[in-house]
């Protein structure tokens, strides 16, 4: 009879937090506020956040500030495409990411991935920047906000 073999057990890393859809408010276009406080309370309650996934770009501005709490935060997956120059700033402290997925990252973002490079280039392993079209609905970017 053979002896048991010992196997470590098994860590499952929990799956990513995915928003993919969000509910609108009264007004169009518009989250629905009760949505938007009860996303950012679950940010800023989840210390141990490791991947987030948010494609809805509306979604994404008011989520950014709870998620800069989230030292641990290693995959980041965002609908850009509505990001301003101040929330390109929030973004660019993002430092420690494995992952960063940008899908249709607005200019701004674009334009601050220069000053952002240096502080992820330690630990990002991983970078997409998903920009179809841009060339026929985008002005020229002149490189400032």
């Amino acid at each position: 009879m053979r002896p048991a073999r010992h196997r470590p057990p098994r860590t499952a890393r929990p799956p990513p937090t995915d928003i993919r859809a969000a509910p609108q408010g009264r007004v169009a276009a518009a989250l629905d506020a009760h949505f938007v406080r009860d996303a950012q309370a679950a940010l800023r309650t989840a210390p141990n956040l490791q991947a987030f996934t948010c494609l809805v770009a509306s979604a994404a501005p008011p989520l950014l500030e709870p998620l800069q709490l989230r030292a641990q935060l290693r995959d980041l997956r965002l609908n850009a495409k509505q990001l301003t120059c101040v929330e390109a700033e929030m973004l660019s402290r993002f430092t420690g990411l494995g992952s960063l997925v940008l899908e249709g990252p607005s200019w701004e973002v674009l334009g601050m991935l220069r000053q952002w490079a240096p502080s992820l280039g330690p630990s990002l392993k991983y970078l997409s920047l998903q920009v179809c079209g841009y060339a026929l609905t985008m002005p020229a970017y002149t490189g400032r906000c």
